[in-house]
């Protein structure tokens, strides 16, 4: 029999055994709504970076590393500028919507909660279509670049809120959002206008790095979700090594914001 995964008459997705439905069901989509999707997100994209990534944007990037430089004799970012915006693959679209669906879905056969999530409302449910990241040089970087994205953002009318991350596998950062209307013409050739989300991760420079190196580790825990753990005690393992390294860098970069904040205080003293 086969299985409805549009949400539409179903109060349920599929039995365990039914998983090749999913498979199917996402043939469908891709035929259905990739064209759709991709036609959708290039647009999105291109009208954030010109809109809210633009000149602006730069201007106030510097007025924040000027006065973070006045508090603290330290530059703010590794990198100034605009930040380039990505968009989530449709391939890593529906690798999502099947770990909300099933493998994150603690009611599974059941309905998830919020409902199933399908192609129709991935804007409703997935924070990351389009994303890009701030890396700050030191720890204390992170908290001030929130604040102020959050009154910035917040000025121009957009929703806003944050997620601070400190997972088992040793990856920290802090994930800001801000949702915006985009309007634009489908493929159909009809006016539309959906609303998502932004996100801007905001990271250090130390966390940047082994992140870069540690990406597909980073990955494979987060398709675990809440399952994954390291055993602390297998310490010649990959996994040891990968989470733990995250951990020390965690404290060290807390170290060193003290250290520093205690030299540069010194040296005000003294002049």
């Amino acid at each position: 029999m086969a299985t409805n995964l549009s949400g539409k008459n179903a109060d349920k997705i599929p039995e365990a055994e039914h998983l090749d439905e999913i498979a199917k069901q996402c043939k469908l989509y891709r035929l259905r709504w990739q064209p759709e999707y991709e036609h959708f997100i290039d647009i999105a994209r291109k009208s954030s970076q010109a809109e809210d990534f633009g000149s602006e944007f730069v201007r106030f990037l510097s007025e924040v590393s000027d006065e973070y430089r006045g508090k603290t004799g330290a530059a703010l970012l590794r990198q100034m500028g605009s930040p380039e915006l990505l968009v989530k693959p449709y391939d890593s679209c529906l690798n999502k919507m099947y770990r909300l669906n099933v493998a994150w879905n603690k009611k599974w056969p059941q309905e998830r909660e919020g409902g199933v999530v399908t192609p129709e409302n991935w804007s409703n449910h997935f924070d990351d279509l389009i994303r890009c990241t701030l890396v700050a040089r030191y720890l204390d970087g992170v908290e001030v670049l929130r604040s102020k994205l959050t009154a910035h953002f917040s000025g121009k009318s957009y929703a806003c809120e944050d997620r601070w991350l400190g997972r088992p596998s040793g990856y920290y950062a802090c994930h800001f959002y801000f949702k915006r209307s985009f309007e634009f013409v489908n493929t159909s050739g009809y006016p539309a206008t959906i609303n998502t989300k932004v996100e801007i991760q905001l990271t250090t420079e130390m966390q940047e790095n082994i992140r870069s190196m540690l990406r597909s580790k980073y990955e494979t825990t987060r398709d675990q979700g809440d399952n994954w753990k390291v055993d602390q005690w297998k310490y010649d393992s990959k996994d040891f090594a990968a989470s733990y390294i995250g951990h020390t860098l965690h404290f060290i970069e807390g170290l060193i914001v003290k250290l520093r904040n205690e030299s540069f205080g010194e040296s005000n003293a003294k002049s």
